[in-house]
């Protein structure tokens, strides 16, 4: 508001007879000053009010900015969901196909057998054929010419014939691999054949399978073999066997299977 000058006449006549010129130069420099400070304040007031404007706009845009941020962080986290929904489904995908190739590739592989431990001819560079008729004679196996599809030796030669290669046999009719097979066990009753081994024709995961099973599911299984290129295990607790064809079987019974210590790069974790 404004203050009004006082006039010098309001002030005692006997003091104001006596004030010099000095004094009243004095007064009208303070009431100058008090002037230029009231009009420096006004100008002051005029730009704290504009300033609160401006910090209220701020506050504004931030509240509004904070709202966004909000928002986007809620998308965000709805998207992170999303990519891990949609990573457990891919992963799931690509294991259920991974099972079904190997299902499929385990029964093209169903009329094979695998021989280990029979020393190679030196003088014949692939003797297997002669090595799977000569067994089956000594099995007492009536094995003729048009049973095998095919047989050899796996893998290049080796020096000095040190570890013999395995050797793969593939019959025409399932009947007679089968009976190959599950004769095998009397090669530990003929002289010279004790350390040989015969084998299915196991897929590399089901074979990775197997030796993870026998390695690290004792607590679980008491026995673990394969029977027609499947798994077959006895449950301990209530001796029930079991076939097992893919790690789902072992969740199944409670076994979280570490697919790195299994090997195998092309089933992926959940």
């Amino acid at each position: 508001m404004d203050i009004k000058k006082p006039s010098m006449m309001n002030v005692n006549e006997a003091t104001w007879g006596k004030s010099s010129s000095k004094e009243e130069k004095i007064f009208n420099k303070l009431w100058q000053g008090i002037q230029q400070l009231k009009e420096t304040m006004l100008i002051q007031n005029e730009k704290l009010d504009k300033l609160t404007n401006i910090t209220q706009n701020l506050e504004n845009k931030l509240n509004g900015i904070q709202k966004k941020m909000v928002e986007y962080e809620n998308k965000l986290n709805q998207l992170e969901e999303k990519k891990e929904q949609l990573r457990d489904e891919m992963v799931q995908k690509t294991n259920l196909l991974v099972f079904q190739l190997d299902r499929q590739e385990q029964y093209i592989r169903r009329e094979n057998i695998l021989i280990y431990g029979v020393e190679e001819n030196k003088e014949d560079n692939d003797d297997g054929e002669k090595v799977l008729f000569k067994i089956a004679d000594e099995l007492e196996i009536d094995l003729k010419d048009n049973e095998i599809q095919r047989v050899h030796r796996l893998g290049q030669k080796r020096r000095n014939n040190e570890n013999p290669r395995p050797i793969i046999a593939r019959f025409v009719s399932y009947k007679k691999r089968n009976e190959f097979f599950t004769n095998k066990r009397e090669l530990k009753n003929i002289e010279g054949r004790q350390h040989v081994f015969v084998c299915e024709d196991l897929t590399p995961l089901r074979y990775k399978l197997l030796k993870y099973m026998q390695k690290s599911c004792s607590d679980t299984f008491t026995y673990r073999y394969t029977q027609n290129c499947n798994i077959k295990a006895k449950l301990k607790t209530s001796e029930k066997w079991v076939t097992v064809t893919s790690p789902d079987d072992l969740f199944k019974h409670g076994i979280d299977v570490d697919y790195e210590k299994m090997g195998c790069g092309e089933v992926r974790n959940n």
